[in-house]
């Protein structure tokens, strides 16, 4: 008796670690190869009593002039319609029903790259004290344009239909420089490089899976020095149990002209 009951400790003490070997990170980290070119300063023509008191620069393109790390880079699980859809992490339910908040913030959009899943409803908010609008322009037709009028303090919810292959972008008519995107998907598997220009992509399915590199001005990033090879933007990767981490990327200036 004493023999089978440590038997079966053993057994439910090691089934947890073998529910958590399925699950792995992945990180990448990306880099300008090359000198970075100062952000130009945004031509405030619009509201210029508040908007031109924040110094307003062009994100269009980020790189941090000291180390050239490169930030808003979009790494995201590319499917295909017929590939097998990936397992999704526990955890991540936690996102379902909730929130994905995109600001019209000191006259700009804040977060620049806003990542949101299809369960999750876009809350588009103004606390400036200025009127904005968050014009939305789809892709897929099954998600209609929307044009959110947004006075001082306003807010707006709205919930997407399916998801879109690639960020959408998303504008401001009344100030023309105010400029973001959206990146929906079914799934929780992208991510945004912050300021260093890293990117986490947390409790991704162990397997093969290929993912898809993207940048607002350069589009999908294939000129660059990597561990993995880029085509169009793509790279394959076979996710193992723990960190998944592929080193810097340096990506070629010549991609942001």
């Amino acid at each position: 008796m004493k023999r089978l009951l440590t038997t079966v400790v053993t057994i439910c003490c090691l089934f947890p670690l073998a529910a958590q070997a399925q699950w792995g990170d992945l990180k990448l980290k990306f880099v300008l190869d090359g000198k970075p070119s100062a952000a130009a300063p945004i031509a405030v023509t619009k509201d210029p009593q508040f908007c031109g008191k924040h110094g307003l620069k062009d994100e269009s393109v980020v790189i941090d002039a000291k180390t050239g790390a490169i930030s808003n880079v979009v790494v995201f699980m590319y499917l295909t319609s017929t590939a097998k859809k990936p397992k999704v992490h526990p955890d991540y339910s936690k996102v379902d029903g909730t929130e994905a908040s995109l600001k019209n913030q000191n006259c700009r959009y804040q977060p620049r790259i806003l990542t949101m899943m299809t369960s999750q409803t876009l809350l588009a908010a103004n606390p400036d004290p200025v009127g904005h609008n968050t014009k939305i322009d789809t892709f897929d037709p099954a998600n209609p344009a929307q044009n959110f009028n947004l006075p001082a303090g306003a807010e707006v919810k709205h919930k997407f239909n399916v998801e879109e292959r690639l960020p959408i972008p998303v504008s401001c008519s009344i100030h023309p420089w105010m400029k973001a995107y959206i990146l929906i998907k079914d799934n929780p598997y992208m991510g945004v490089s912050d300021a260093n220009g890293e990117v986490t992509i947390k409790n991704v399915p162990e397997g093969s899976w290929r993912f898809r590199i993207w940048q607002e001005t350069a589009g999908y990033i294939s000129d660059a020095k990597s561990s993995v090879k880029l085509s169009k933007g793509r790279f394959d990767i076979t996710i193992k149990s723990g960190m998944n981490d592929l080193g810097t990327f340096k990506v070629s200036a010549d991609e942001f002209k």
